[in-house]
């Protein structure tokens, strides 16, 4: 099942995405998927109950104002999970994951603008599988982290360059945490054991350009084994997000390398989702 969060322009309201067609869950439901996953509702048996309204009529996605999926209290990246972006970034051999935070006030829904900030010029993409934690995880196991997880979205981790390269030491961090540097939605994909975390697609496009593809098997450190790893040291909370990595095909990598400018649309798919496509506003104080 595929759900969403959206705003009717008083109200923060929860939808799901049937066969193409989006629809509101209904009053039971209002509040958008934060409440039902902090309030332990998202159960897909009553989910799909929603779905059977009598009369239901389906929303106009070009007419609707999509809020981020999830309102996240954390988010921890994974860099270089990708063998080919590993490849493409350096020779290092990574034993554990290698993680990162990004704010989770650079968190924008589909539609919104990436902004690129004054003296920022080296904007990057990178399009990856967002895992929403739907259970507190504390110490699980890689065998039970499954159960921990609410749910599957696009993720579009975007970094300013020059503060994660350029700098000594490098911030990464802060490189990838500015204003609207985490665009994620339109919807999440329910997490069941139908899902196979390794079964997913990725792709980025700009200006209808593929940039980047990859799949989820060839992730370094797989999906269960990142929650159990970070569960090791930090507890997970219902709607934190885990950047899962993106896969070879960045713009800093590129000979030449190729960054984002004003007026660029950026797409990313996850197998099996709509795209989440965001346009890069003209640098602020310009």
């Amino acid at each position: 099942m595929k759900i969403f969060s959206y705003t009717d322009g008083t109200t923060h309201r929860s939808g799901y995405c049937l066969e193409g067609l989006y629809y509101d869950l209904g009053d039971v439901h209002v509040g958008g998927i934060d409440a039902l996953i902090i309030q332990g509702r998202l159960n897909c048996d009553d989910l799909a109950a929603a779905t059977h309204r009598v009369g239901a009529q389906a929303l106009d996605p070009s007419s609707l104002r999509f809020l981020p999926p999830v309102r996240p209290g954390a988010i921890i990246g994974v860099g270089r999970n990708y063998g080919a972006h590993a490849a493409e970034i350096g020779p290092e051999v990574q034993e554990e994951p290698r993680l990162f935070t990004k704010l989770p006030r650079s968190v924008i829904a589909h539609g919104a603008p990436i902004i690129r900030p004054t003296g920022v010029e080296k904007l990057d993409w990178e399009g990856e599988v967002g895992v929403v934690i739907g259970r507190p995880a504390k110490d699980v196991s890689v065998e039970d982290a499954r159960d921990h997880i609410a749910g599957y979205l696009p993720l579009n981790d975007v970094t300013a360059r020059e503060f994660q390269f350029d700098r000594t030491p490098g911030q990464t961090t802060f490189a990838k945490s500015m204003d609207s540097f985490c665009p994620i939605g339109p919807v999440m994909l329910v997490a069941g054991p139908e899902v196979d975390p390794d079964g997913f697609t990725v792709k980025s496009w700009v200006n209808d350009t593929l940039m980047q593809e990859g799949r989820t098997d060839d992730l370094l450190f797989p999906i269960p084994y990142l929650v159990s790893f970070i569960s090791r040291y930090v507890t997970l909370m219902p709607g934190d997000i885990i950047a899962t990595g993106t896969p070879a095909g960045i713009g800093h990598s590129r000979k030449p390398p190729l960054y984002l400018q004003p007026g660029d649309s950026v797409r990313i798919e996850v197998s099996g989702l709509p795209p989440l496509i965001n346009r890069v506003t003209a640098t602020i104080g310009a």
